[in-house]
């Protein structure tokens, strides 16, 4: 990954590079306009950090050259020298504030994931279109397979990853930060979804790097979306196989950690009319 500074200050200079190297970006430095134009001959910047103590015209040129310039993806920073955002700053979507380097990288999951969540204008699609998942629970591998929406209103969505994006489980935050519960999916990739989620489940269901709790997140998401499709769309093969290997990838995730019953509670608080039939028939499987 690569960043700028964009400062006339050393200490700033210095401290940005020394942070951000451990981060895995290689940074180069600009102190004007003019320079900074420079580098974006050379591809695409996944930082840009703009020192607020610019001249006044120098930081405005330097604000608007990087917006204009800057790809989709790339996140645009204000280093805000006297702990306060300035009121002279244009307004620039997704422009992100910081108050020392300590604090940009306290925010840097949140500060390099808001500019990869699409923003596009909210569309008309009729609910039943649509298959809810909950945030807490989605399983999407690192490119996205179909898109993924979120609710505005009845009836109303923006999609905020398209196939072929790249997903982070850590881009999730800003939408956990609103409040958002639920993401949507065409119904008509409901089976890939489900696929793919099952899959994921079982690769991580004995993986030592990935804690108990969010094998079972994962595995309640699995739970979730067999049942939820059952009630509105009956059982077909396909959901007959993706119960079975729910069933095993639960089995495996149980017999490592030896909790049966944390497994078991987390299944039951699922808050479906058809709780009670997932309980029992999960539990009955695993002790059979």
């Amino acid at each position: 990954m690569k960043a700028i500074v964009c400062s006339h200050f050393l200490e700033l200079i210095s401290g940005f590079i020394s942070k951000v190297k451990p981060l895995g970006f290689t940074s180069a430095v600009s102190n004007s306009a003019y320079s900074l134009n420079s580098y974006f001959d050379e591809g695409a910047w996944q930082l840009i950090l703009i020192d607020d103590r610019l001249p006044s015209d120098e930081l405005t040129k330097c604000l608007s050259l990087a917006n204009k310039k800057r790809a989709k993806k790339t996140s645009l920073v204000v280093y805000c020298s006297k702990g306060e955002v300035p009121s002279s700053l244009p307004v620039i979507k997704n422009l992100h504030h910081v108050f020392s380097l300590d604090d940009l990288i306290s925010k840097m999951d949140e500060i390099m994931s808001l500019p990869t969540i699409r923003g596009e204008a909210v569309v008309s699609l009729k609910n039943n279109e649509l298959f809810p998942i909950d945030i807490e629970s989605i399983a999407v591998s690192k490119s996205v397979k179909f898109d993924i929406f979120v609710r505005k209103g009845d009836n109303q969505y923006a999609r905020i990853w398209a196939q072929g994006d790249k997903f982070n489980y850590k881009m999730l935050n800003p939408l956990k930060k609103d409040g958002v519960k639920q993401l949507f999916i065409m119904r008509d990739y409901l089976r890939e979804y489900m696929s793919e989620s099952v899959m994921l489940s079982e690769t991580v269901a004995s993986s030592p790097l990935v804690s108990s709790n969010k094998k079972i997140e994962l595995l309640k998401g699995n739970v979730q979306s067999i049942v939820r499709s059952i009630n509105t769309d009956g059982i077909n093969n396909a959901v007959a196989e993706h119960g079975k290997m729910v069933c095993k990838n639960l089995t495996t995730t149980v017999m490592e950690n030896k909790s049966l019953d944390i497994a078991l509670e987390s299944l039951a608080s699922l808050s479906f009319n058809s709780k009670s039939y997932l309980y029992h028939s999960f539990s009955g499987s695993l002790r059979c």
